[in-house]
């Protein structure tokens, strides 16, 4: 029943509501949405915009349905790290184009697995009843090519994890 539902969900995404919207304000959003399970589980979680007033067009309620997933799965990846972090971020890239970071200093993704993590249902939590359906990040990519944009990882085991929207 579980994988039924997943599949049900992951086939009907909504066509996006597209608005200009402040980065700062959707990430201070989810900061705060994500605030007691960050002290919970004693991860800092912080923002970081550059410009202060960057704005993008997209629908803001399927981007921050991407974004609380990425945070989710940052959190369990750190889960016995010392001085675990999660940063948000808002930034132009070297296209002028806006993009959002989810950063973590977790253990990192291994190489052979960062292409599988966006196949659905695909998990590398073992056993997957650690609370992943292996759909989320198949979900959140599927979201950002209904924006006409992209969802990238970059994985190291020195420096951690970083998924890009690109919009």
């Amino acid at each position: 029943m579980r994988f039924v539902n997943s599949y049900r969900d992951f086939t009907q995404i909504p066509e996006p509501d597209k608005r200009t919207f402040q980065v700062q304000k959707l990430l201070k959003r989810i900061k705060s949405l994500n605030r007691g399970e960050a002290e919970a589980r004693n991860v800092n979680i912080s923002v970081d915009t550059d410009p202060d007033s960057l704005e993008t067009t997209a629908d803001p309620y399927l981007i921050e349905q991407v974004l609380i997933n990425l945070t989710k799965n940052a959190f369990r990846v750190l889960e016995g790290v010392a001085d675990a972090r999660v940063q948000l971020i808002g930034r132009f890239n070297k296209d002028n184009r806006a993009i959002i970071e989810v950063r973590d200093n977790g253990p990192g993704i291994e190489p052979e697995s960062q292409q599988k993590i966006f196949i659905p249902f695909y998990s590398t939590e073992r056993p997957a009843s650690r609370g992943s359906s292996g759909i989320g990040l198949s979900l959140s990519r599927q979201i950002m090519r209904k924006h006409g944009g992209a969802l990238a990882v970059q994985s190291d085991n020195e420096s951690g994890t970083v998924f890009i929207l690109r919009f």
